[in-house]
């Protein structure tokens, strides 16, 4: 027998030395390109051979009582706990003297970082765990899970019973907390926690009562100390963190205590802990930018809360992490003066009901009450709301400027950008003596900030939505499809928005703005936008613009389209005032000559040559009287020709086109006021032609006008 074991033995030896049982292989169980680790024995042995791009999983708790550890080193990690735990890793470490350099330590992963790829570290518990860190060196930078992640995740991490001690002397800047150290490296942020590849990097955690944060016995220089993470100097996400834990030494935060410039961003998502028995601050601002995110409606109003109340400071921004359906709870606005942003990353918030009963001045909105900014640009962007509705009724008697929107009741310097309304009610009801402004988007816009505009871009109201305004008779009530009022003394510009909701105002009405500019504006502009709505203005409506009075406005590459009707004056495009000499106003709708008839009004739009050819948009507008008398018009347009005495193409176009618009199926019901008929001829080659003349007949065959315009 002992023959036997001798000759086995020297086999396994002779096997060793040619590299059968190399430990360079993995003996792990691997499965699906993950190595499934379940004991001590094949944690260490996956740490002595893992190379970038090792990915691992836990499938048991691990106890590492006796064994000799040492911490992952600047590696591309995959580790999985899969909600297991390993206890019993206590470390004491030396920096040794490195006066001017950054030593980095940390108890499972001395240094976290990006290589070829990210690194994550997550659903895994640290139990019963110590790290002792004798300093004597300049920086430092420590934490009990890693003292630093470069573009790399270490989030859901759970620590019971965990010490994290410092001793000695660091004459610099010392970075600790008790999961991250420190994380840079994440300019591109706003996706690395969700699952998309980005560049920020994600911290979070629990961190229980028995768990403790020692610096006591430390001399530091500059001390960054946090219940979570020390420091970033770049985008952070910190995830779902809770703090219960000790801090004694130099003052620090309960989460996060980081030193970064305003270029920086960090989301605080879904974060339990605001309370606790000591002193330290929830998260110390030091120039950064903050953010605080949230995929619930109750995270959602829980930040809202701190918001108003003035927790938070008014500089925060507020990160949309999922949709958000409100059905079921009370929606919160937000009421403070929210000097910050609103980012929906393309995410929708639904069935949001606001009701407002014997209301007074003020301004009222689904998704901020009042936004502004002394010193930046607040924005609102990326946003997407549904099946929502505001509704304010004033109270008798109100005085006051009152200003209601779907996004924002007024926006002051910043910018609204790809936002969506969807089956979205915005209505006032009611009299007050001041301005009114009611928007599907924002109540009133004014007050560019350091770039100088009030921007609204990628904007969108489907024809599910509306925008009603029923104010009495207020001379001075506005409302718009996107905007009601826009301008003060500053610069508003309106790019690629678009209106299809109708509009109603018991006195200007307008698909884009209401009321463009009170004061000697700047040059506003609004290009590539179209309204398609249909638009009443009791006493003034447009399709585009409803009072342009003393702004210099530039309209570029729109359409004028809708329905319009009014009381009293009703614009094929924009409503300006002659009189005003500053006022310029590119027009996008051309005036057809008319040489007979009072009873329409034509005009006509082209749009860019493609492929040698146009398409012309013919657009009448009849009096109302006019039009209850008649059963159709007979619109004739005969094209000259520049090079043939007849051309035509397949199909609609030909020298004579004829088009029947009846009054029942395109008029814009209402009581009183102006009809704007409109319809598209396509296909118009420009070679052959270089103006047009269009002859109108009513139903019984009377000429009722004859006019002309340019092709060319």
């Amino acid at each position: 027998m002992k023959k036997i074991v001798t000759i086995l033995l020297a086999i396994f030896v002779i096997a060793s030395a040619i590299g059968i049982f190399a430990m360079t292989s993995f003996a792990l169980t691997q499965n699906d390109g993950w190595y499934e680790i379940g004991t001590a024995e094949e944690l260490l042995e996956f740490r002595s051979t893992a190379t970038n791009g090792a990915k691992a999983k836990l499938t048991a708790d691990i106890d590492m009582t006796d064994k000799e550890w040492t911490p992952f080193d600047a590696i591309v990690l995959q580790f999985d706990g899969q909600g297991h735990t390993i206890s019993n890793i206590n470390l004491e470490v030396s920096s040794g003297n490195v006066a001017g350099d950054t030593t980095r330590f940390g108890l499972f992963a001395n240094v976290i970082t990006n290589g070829p790829g990210h690194t994550t570290i997550k659903n895994v518990t640290f139990k019963d765990c110590s790290l002792t860190v004798n300093m004597n060196c300049n920086n430092v930078r420590v934490g009990l899970v890693a003292g630093y992640a470069d573009r790399a995740a270490a989030y859901d991490i759970t620590l019971k019973n965990c010490d994290l001690t410092l001793k000695g002397t660091a004459s610099g800047e010392v970075r600790g907390g008790m999961i991250l150290g420190t994380t840079s490296w994440g300019h591109d942020g706003w996706s690395w926690f969700d699952g998309t590849v980005g560049n920020s990097s994600a911290v979070g955690g629990n961190v229980d009562a028995d768990s403790t944060f020692d610096a006591s016995a430390a001399t530091i220089g500059t001390a960054r100390l946090g219940g979570i993470i020390g420091a970033t100097n770049d985008g952070l996400y910190i995830v779902r963190s809770q703090f219960k834990g000790t801090i004694t030494g130099p003052a620090g935060a309960r989460i996060a205590s980081y030193a970064s410039d305003i270029w920086n961003k960090v989301v605080y998502y879904d974060c339990a802990t605001e309370d606790g028995d000591n002193t330290y601050k929830l998260i110390e601002h030091c120039g950064g930018s903050l953010y605080y995110g949230t995929s619930t409606a109750e995270g959602y109003n829980k930040i809202v809360s701190k918001l108003n109340s003035g927790a938070y400071g008014n500089k925060t921004g507020v990160v949309i992490m999922g949709d958000i359906d409100f059905a079921g709870t009370q929606y919160s606005p937000i009421t403070s003066d929210f000097i910050g942003v609103l980012y929906g990353r393309n995410h929708t918030f639904s069935n949001i009901n606001l009701t407002y009963n014997d209301a007074g001045s003020g301004r009222y909105s689904i998704i901020a009450n009042f936004l502004t900014n002394d010193n930046a640009n607040g924005t609102v962007r990326d946003l997407t709301l549904k099946n929502s509705s505001i509704t304010v009724n004033l109270a008798q008697e109100t005085t006051g400027d009152v200003m209601v929107g779907g996004i924002a009741g007024a926006y002051n310097r910043g910018h609204v950008e790809n936002i969506s309304l969807v089956n979205v009610d915005v209505a006032l009801n009611g009299y007050t003596n001041g301005e009114i402004g009611v928007g599907g988007v924002c109540g009133k816009a004014e007050w560019a900030g350091p770039n100088g505009t009030v921007g609204f871009y990628n904007i969108t109201v489907d024809k599910d939505s509306s925008v009603t305004m029923n104010a009495g008779d207020s001379t001075n009530a506005r409302a718009g499809g996107i905007v009601g009022r826009a301008g003060s003394s500053d610069r508003y510009e309106f790019d690629n928005c678009v209106n299809y909701a109708n509009v109603y105002g018991s006195h200007t009405a307008a698909g884009i703005i209401g009321a463009s500019g009170h004061w000697n504006n700047p040059a506003n502009v609004v290009k590539n936008s179209k309204n398609y709505g249909n638009v009443y203005g009791k006493e003034i409506a447009a399709s585009l613009v409803g009072v342009c009075d003393s702004a210099t406005l530039t309209v570029t590459d729109s359409t004028a389209g809708g329905f319009i009707s009014g009381g009293n004056e009703v614009y094929a495009d924009v409503r300006v005032d002659a009189t005003k000499t500053n006022l310029k106003v590119v027009a996008i709708l051309n005036p057809i000559t008319t040489d007979s008839g009072d009873n329409l009004v034509g005009y006509y739009q082209k749009t860019a040559e493609v492929d040698g050819k146009i398409s012309l948009r013919v657009i009448f507008l009849a009096k109302q009287s006019y039009v209850e008398e008649v059963d159709a018009l007979n619109i004739d347009i005969n094209f000259t020709l520049a090079e043939a005495d007849v051309w035509g193409t397949e199909g609609a176009l030909g020298n004579v086109v004829y088009q029947q618009i009846t009054a029942d199926g395109d008029v814009f019901t209402a009581p009183d006021g102006i009809v704007m008929f409109g319809y598209v001829i396509t296909g118009i080659p420009v070679a052959e032609t270089d103006a047009f003349s269009v002859t109108v007949t009513d139903g019984k065959a009377a000429n009722v006008f004859t006019g002309n315009g340019t092709i060319g």
